[in-house]
């Protein structure tokens, strides 16, 4: 579980075996106009953007990403719908890795 500010939740699934994670998100509240979740993947050398790129149009996030490198940490923003290389929006939801 990822824990958070935001409405609604976060979970994920992820293998560092395999390169592969899983995300749900239940309930959510529309980012926004032109607005997305991101899904960032955090380490020692920083933030990296997974493309996690969705609007949650009906509140509703289920997708299975390509993860490479290790992680820390976890963490979604609201980023702008074509997505960012750096996180610009604060932090919605997190957790450890």
């Amino acid at each position: 579980n990822l824990d958070g500010t935001g409405s609604g939740t976060f979970k994920m699934a992820w293998s560092p075996s395999a390169g592969r994670a899983v995300v749900i998100g239940t309930d959510l509240t529309k980012p926004g106009s032109d607005k997305a979740y991101e899904l960032w993947r955090i380490d020692a050398d920083g933030a990296h953007p997974t493309r996690l790129l969705d609007k949650a149009g009906d509140g509703q996030i289920r997708r299975v990403l390509d993860v490479s490198g290790s992680a820390v940490q976890w963490a979604v923003t609201v980023e702008a719908e074509e997505g960012a290389d750096e996180p610009t929006g604060e932090i919605v939801y997190s957790a450890a890795a």
